[in-house]
């Protein structure tokens, strides 16, 4: 969590993104593209050390942005395989699929509360990136961000359930914010001058990663759920996304 110590644990010619270790710190799911030809993105399933990798979405169409449930049992995800991306939940083996949005517009970027109760998500439905609320079964579903032509995404919970955070270009570039989790009190964590994107808590709340441009490629940057020390972790010529923390257990 220092940025000491960068493993590397998949060693493919094609794309592997989206990196999440799941709750008891044994396994991780992440997005690996299949074929590129054919954009075949599915989600893997693996040791965390990168062994033992398969595929537990087999579907055609693309389908990523994994996250567990706080106790691992389920994985929520956005899927084309019906012609349009939806929010669709699994068994953590990949059985047992459920489709939880039906809108012509584009669903994204899914996550669980910390209770499992409920999922925030991205959406077009409104004719911008949006985030949204809903019950872990699809219903009540609820806009919680509302700002014409501004992109709104990437919402995670913070561990204790109370706050959302999520990167928006609302003052003019992407930022990280943290807002209540009825879309209540939105606040700029970064204020930097580059593109600050996909937040994520630590845990115990206290911390958060996330990615930025401000050095000129995406590194990986943590600072206080506050957004005071805000440190670089990484630094190398290539872009470093999608950050997230795991949790080992001895």
């Amino acid at each position: 969590a220092d940025g000491e110590n960068q493993t590397r644990i998949t060693n493919n010619s094609v794309e592997d993104l989206e990196p999440v270790v799941s709750p008891n710190g044994t396994m991780l799911v992440f997005t690996r593209m299949n074929n590129p030809t054919f954009y075949d993105y599915e989600i893997y399933k693996s040791e965390l050390d990168g062994t033992g990798a398969t595929n537990i979405s087999n579907n055609l169409g693309p389908d990523g942005n994994a996250a567990f449930s706080s106790n691992g049992s389920q994985i929520v995800f956005a899927s084309y395989r019906n012609s349009n991306a939806d929010i669709y939940v699994m068994d953590s083996g990949g059985s047992n699929v459920i489709k939880l949005t039906s809108d012509a517009a584009i669903d994204y970027m899914p996550s669980f509360s910390p209770d499992g109760t409920q999922i925030v998500f991205a959406s077009q439905r409104n004719g911008s990136d949006e985030i949204y609320i809903m019950d872990s079964d699809g219903d009540n579903q609820t806009r919680l961000t509302e700002n014409t032509e501004i992109t709104d995404q990437a919402p995670r919970f913070s561990p204790d359930g109370s706050k959302i955070v999520f990167h928006s270009d609302r003052d003019g570039n992407m930022e990280i914010y943290s807002m209540n989790t009825d879309g209540s009190n939105p606040v700029n964590l970064t204020n930097s001058l580059g593109n600050d994107v996909s937040p994520s808590f630590n845990e115990s709340g206290n911390k958060i990663v996330f990615s930025s441009d401000r050095n000129g490629d995406m590194e990986i940057y943590t600072m206080s759920d506050s957004g005071g020390f805000q440190t670089r972790l990484t630094e190398v010529s290539g872009d470093d996304t999608t950050p997230s923390f795991a949790v080992i257990w001895e």
